[in-house]
């Protein structure tokens, strides 16, 4: 490694990245027939999960309470984790209907205390 190329090294890196990035980008947009299209297939969750929420406000709205039930969490849970805490905790993609219950189930029991991830802000 030469002396004070560190820095250079790492910004052509990133460099090279967004460059692969806006490639595949025009390249998906070329195939695909919107732009709603190409947003779907790179951040699928910023698309499909305020469409989800809008409709689960939908169905809140005519019923007394609405139940979401996650089973073999110890396997779907560290894929879920950080997805339920962006959508019941923080409304990163909406609001959830106040009627709306979360149960996480697995064999494994969960923490006895919430971690600080799960505690409300």
């Amino acid at each position: 490694m030469v002396p004070g190329v560190g820095a250079f090294a790492g910004a052509a890196e990133s460099a090279q990245i967004a460059q692969a990035a806006d490639r595949a980008r025009a390249k998906l947009s070329a195939r695909l027939r919107s732009h709603d299209d190409v947003d779907l297939v790179i951040s699928p969750l910023d698309v499909l999960t305020p469409a989800f929420l809008k409709d689960v406000g939908e169905v809140a709205a005519s019923v007394p309470w609405v139940a979401w039930f996650f089973d073999t969490y110890e396997r779907s849970g560290p894929l879920l984790d950080l997805w339920l805490r962006d959508v019941m905790l923080e409304g990163r993609y909406g609001s959830v209907p106040a009627n709306a219950v979360v149960t996480p189930a697995g064999r494994a029991s969960g923490p006895t205390k919430p971690t600080s991830s799960w505690t409300y802000p």
